[in-house]
């Protein structure tokens, strides 16, 4: 597939999120002029005090990227979710490496998204897709966002059936409440809305691989990577020998009670991982990945046995033997080398004991360490990657 590659970008801390901004902005200027502007897509970590003290700062960076990038802006996401202490924020980027492809920077209702493309397939990479109304319900907010989705994948001729990668972050996800004598979840409601969706505009029988996880206030905001290809690169989904499909769980892990209308709950729809391959060259995207085996948690309250079990989860499901048995007709070698890794600690206490566990087992990986709730309240570690063979 594309070549591509990540940084973790990182300001020197002065204490000061102005400061600290200044100091991300001259790095992704400097990186502009050394890459030629291949830049695909940026994930803005913010820390912030309260909504409106993090819709100033959102506002602020995204006239900030405005004024960087003018008409070529790629796609990127500002999102409530803390970056470890003591920075203010921190910034994913992504690079296009490959000089023979073409990129074009574009706008949907105001939503940047970036096509890379050649002769033979044709990706969207899209973030922070969300409405601006902190006010709006979570079952509102998923519509609203799930709806630009679906209509920009129109405007470029694509459906929910290329979306091969997705990134669902849900506002308080644990929260839970009681409206017309039902208990509500957010993350549920989420679930609910995607199923709608899917239901109704993805025709394929699989789903794409993904990660549900918190941001400090309400809201939905998706990411998406959608991928139009012909009949010789191959795409197929990757199960985990040690855990069950979530798709697959039983009711009683899900939280909350069924829709009206609805005599079950719905359970999350994604794959554990999903394997793209194309004249021998093969990418995986990583779900996001926790202490589960089989669907119950395991490690409850040990953050550092939680680490080691995800860590093993995911060994598990990049194995060869694993691709093959999910795969058979992969080629050529394994997707092997780790192209980035982003680690989601529940408390920001944890953060340098999981950073220290994964900088050991991970070594020279651009990694991102971020605050959010976890799916479940037991779980205080998520690990999501992306691979590929070269």
């Amino acid at each position: 597939m594309f070549d591509t590659s990540y940084l973790i970008i990182q300001p020197t801390p002065k204490g000061d999120f102005y400061s600290d901004w200044q100091d991300c902005r001259e790095q992704i200027v400097s990186l502009l002029n050394k890459t030629g502007g291949r830049i695909f897509k940026l994930n803005i970590f913010v820390y912030a005090e309260d909504i409106e003290n993090f819709q100033v700062k959102k506002q602020f960076i995204s006239n900030a990227l405005s004024n960087i990038f003018g008409e070529f802006c790629p796609a990127f996401a500002i999102l409530a979710q803390s970056p470890e202490r003591p920075f203010n924020l921190n910034i994913e980027i992504g690079i296009i490496n490959s000089s023979d492809l073409k990129i074009e920077y574009r706008k949907y209702k105001g939503f940047p998204y970036t096509i890379i493309e050649n002769d033979n397939c044709k990706q969207l990479w899209s973030n922070g897709i969300t409405d601006s109304n902190p006010d709006l319900s979570t079952e509102t907010s998923s519509i609203k966002a799930f709806e630009i989705v679906r209509q920009m994948l129109l405007a470029e001729n694509m459906t929910f059936d290329h979306i091969v990668r997705q990134w669902n972050y849900i506002g308080n996800i644990l929260h839970t409440g009681q409206k017309d004598q039902l208990l509500i979840q957010h993350y549920q409601i989420f679930n609910d809305v995607r199923n709608a969706y899917y239901s109704r505009y993805r025709s394929i029988p699989d789903f794409p691989a993904a990660t549900g996880i918190g941001m400090d206030f309400n809201g939905v905001a998706i990411d998406f990577c959608a991928i139009a290809y012909p009949d010789e690169i191959l795409i197929a989904s990757v199960n985990n020998p040690k855990q069950i499909n979530p798709y697959s769980y039983d009711q009683g892990v899900l939280i909350g009670t069924p829709a009206v209308g609805k005599e079950q709950k719905t359970p999350p729809q994604f794959e554990r991982a999903k394997l793209i391959q194309y004249n021998e060259i093969s990418q995986l995207f990583v779900s996001g990945t926790a202490s589960i085996i089989g669907q119950e948690t395991s490690g409850k309250n040990d953050v550092k046995e939680q680490t080691r079990i995800t860590i093993e989860n995911i060994e598990s499901l990049i194995a060869r033997e694993n691709l093959l048995r999910n795969c058979p007709r992969l080629i050529g070698a394994s997707p092997d080398k780790y192209k980035y890794i982003r680690v989601y600690v529940k408390y920001n206490e944890d953060i340098p004991v999981v950073k220290s566990i994964c900088s050991a087992y991970f070594g020279n990986v651009p990694i991102n360490y971020v605050q959010a709730d976890i799916c479940r309240e037991d779980l205080l570690v998520e690990i999501e990657a992306e691979l590929s063979s070269k």
